[in-house]
């Protein structure tokens, strides 16, 4: 492994040097100080960004702490130039600054990696003490040795494919659901949702570094459609509107985070692609509402036609070697969705736009009238109990029921003389015969 892929250059990391309190050195209180610390100090700091830190000395006030922030995207080159991801790097030595390399500290490893090196200088120990008990007490250890250092490697290089992104060096959250595709993901849940006539009333998509992630509130589609997915929202329940089913959902899944680096671009290419980008969403007749950056994120209102708008702003993105690593669509109303999409400078398997094409007809919101309409149809007649009155006596041969949308029931029934009559069921105990 080269040595220069294991140092990180200067130019892409700043360094910060911070006073933890002693109240917030360990846990989630040092996590949360150092990110308002940095929030203060580094520009634009967000979580676009990892940071990581090392003890440098103690002060009156608290620990003295050296720490280090880099983009994520830029620590996943660095990560897919090496065989194991998740080892930790050195860093380039700083001018003014004698830690770095010379005492071989390294950043942004692995909390499992930092378990297998204690590991290893155990193990190490125990050899030494094994080769003292002779030959045969050595030879056997031996074995043992080999099978655990083949387990701890490929434990490294498992934690470093299904982790969110590369190393952070602070908290890191773990995929959830089996390897797939961006685009073969989504497609299963909107797929999932047009088999069962369903309507996406929100949705949310999010790119991280080998880790995408989905949340939607769907209407209409029963939760055991969506078992195949397997991660519901923690403590959420199934709200029944009108007898309709309305449930949030989220998932996520692994990708690879094969990260191809877009090129560096001047504030000229940047403006120019915005441009081309407002230009498409005003030709067809959509309104735009936000634009911000960055990273470059901008909304927009459309209608349920707008097909030929998202395959256009598709064919923007990856023909300049973009990627969308944020979408949200809510409902606006009138048959109108409102859009929000970030895209980044870089080049990986994020959201297609196309896809949003292909189902935009499962946004729209009139979805209680659509089941409404399916759920008027004949049921037996045994399932419903209705008062009796002198026109709807036992004489009477029951045949069936409809419910309307206004919650009454339109009961058939067939007289004696074999004539076919309704009987009306109306909320607040009004009644009509016919």
């Amino acid at each position: 492994m080269s040595l220069k892929n294991n140092v990180i250059k200067r130019r892409d990391f700043e360094r910060y040097e911070i006073i933890v309190p002693f109240s917030s050195l360990v846990g989630r209180r040092r996590k949360s100080f150092l990110s308002s610390e940095l929030e203060k100090r580094h520009p634009c700091f967000s979580d676009e960004f990892a940071f990581d830190s090392k003890v440098k000395g103690l002060s009156k006030k608290g620990v003295c702490s050296d720490v280090l922030v880099i983009n994520k995207y830029k620590l996943a080159e660095y990560e897919n130039k090496r065989r194991i991801a998740g080892t930790g790097f050195w860093i380039e030595r700083i001018e003014g600054c004698h830690d770095g390399m010379r005492r071989g500290r390294r950043y942004f490893a692995a909390p499992k990696f930092k378990l297998s090196l204690a590991t290893v200088y155990v193990l190490l120990l125990v050899v030494v003490t094994g080769f003292c008990s002779g030959k045969i007490a050595r030879r056997s250890w031996n074995e043992a040795l080999s099978l655990s250092v083949g387990v701890d490697e490929s434990n490294v290089l498992a934690e470093g494919a299904v982790t969110e992104g590369v190393r952070t060096g602070v908290a890191t959250v773990a995929a959830i659901g089996p390897d797939r595709g961006v685009a073969g993901s989504i497609v299963e849940f909107f797929k999932t949702v047009s088999e069962a006539d369903g309507r996406i009333l929100s949705f949310y998509y999010e790119a991280g570094l080998g880790t995408q992630k989905i949340s939607a509130t769907v209407k209409g589609v029963y939760p055991e459609s969506l078992e195949n997915f397997c991660e519901y929202d923690h403590g959420e329940s199934v709200v029944y509107e009108n007898g309709i089913p309305v449930m949030k959902v989220a998932y996520s899944w692994r990708t690879a985070p094969s990260v191809e680096g877009g090129g560096e671009r001047g504030m000229v290419a940047n403006a120019d692609f915005n441009k081309s980008l407002r230009d498409a969403i005003i030709q067809c007749d959509s309104v735009l509402k936000e634009e911000k950056a960055p990273p470059y994120h901008i909304e927009f209102s459309c209608s349920l036609e707008s097909k030929l708008l998202f395959n256009q702003l598709s064919t923007l993105i990856s023909k300049d070697k973009r990627s969308v690593t944020s979408v949200i669509v809510t409902s606006a109303g009138n048959n109108e969705l409102r859009i929000g999409l970030t895209i980044e400078c870089v080049s990986f398997e994020g959201f297609d736009l196309s896809l949003l094409s292909e189902y935009l007809k499962f946004f729209r919101v009139e979805i209680v009238q659509e089941n409404q309409k399916s759920q008027s149809s004949l049921i037996p007649f045994s399932a419903t109990k209705f008062p009796d009155t002198s026109d709807y006596s036992s004489p009477n041969k029951k045949i069936g029921v409809i419910r309307r949308p206004d919650n009454s029931y339109v009961i058939f029934y067939k007289t004696p003389e074999g004539k076919l009559k309704t009987f009306i069921e109306k909320q607040g105990g009004s009644n009509e015969a016919n």
